[in-house]
């Protein structure tokens, strides 16, 4: 693992560190200290250094550092800055989870079980990760969200559908087949049947009332 600007310097914009997992470069880039006064701004800097690194083609893994997002667990409910939904990522896991749940979202029925308001049915299940990363003396931790995207990525309210346990970093990252993996996969898994089981447990008491 190297300093990003020491890996990459003839780029405009550097990630803040640059590794090489099986054989394969990538940029992490961490954003700090966001606040609703700096977020629309932050937001956009973001949004320009996505579009810049993939005009490279250079892979890199947006994370957020030292914060802990709002939930409303009964309601299923996410509340992200724009500045996450722009630095949103889509990994390996995350398209195991769109495969999971397209048998289950089908319409606006769905998020009705959890009284989730919706503006239209997800004419696409689109999965996102967002990783929130704490730095330590004994190395870096990482914990995931994921969520469903509805398409406008200023929203601040998403579906949330899991978030996993804190990680070190290098246990969770994985690039196999030039595809980039987020995640602890036998973790995964069981947030995964844990979501389902509490799908069903909603939709009998549904039938039931």
């Amino acid at each position: 693992m190297s300093r990003g600007y020491e890996a990459c310097p003839d780029f405009s914009y550097s990630p803040d560190l640059h590794l090489t997992i099986n054989g394969q470069a990538l940029g992490i880039a961490v954003i700090t200290n966001i606040t609703r006064e700096k977020d629309e701004k932050t937001a956009e800097e973001v949004r320009k250094r996505r579009i810049y690194f993939k005009k490279k083609n250079y892979r890199v893994l947006w994370m957020i550092e030292e914060r802990t997002p709002a939930l409303d667990g009964h309601h299923q409910g996410l509340f992200l800055w724009r500045t996450e939904a722009e630095a949103a990522n889509k990994t390996g896991e995350d398209r195991l989870w769109e495969l999971y749940l397209k048998g289950l979202i089908r319409d606006e029925q769905f998020f009705r079980l959890y009284d989730f308001p919706v503006k239209a049915a997800h004419q696409l299940v689109d999965v996102r990760s967002l990783c929130h990363v704490r730095f330590q003396k004994s190395g870096s931790k990482v914990r995931i969200h994921r969520y469903l995207r509805e398409g406008m990525p200023r929203m601040t309210r998403v579906f949330h559908l899991a978030t996993g346990s804190e990680w070190p970093l290098t246990a969770v990252l994985n690039i196999t087949d030039d595809k980039l993996d987020c995640g602890e996969p036998v973790e995964e898994k069981s947030m995964r049947r844990r979501f389902l089981q509490d799908y069903e447990r909603r939709l009998t008491k549904r039938r039931l009332d």
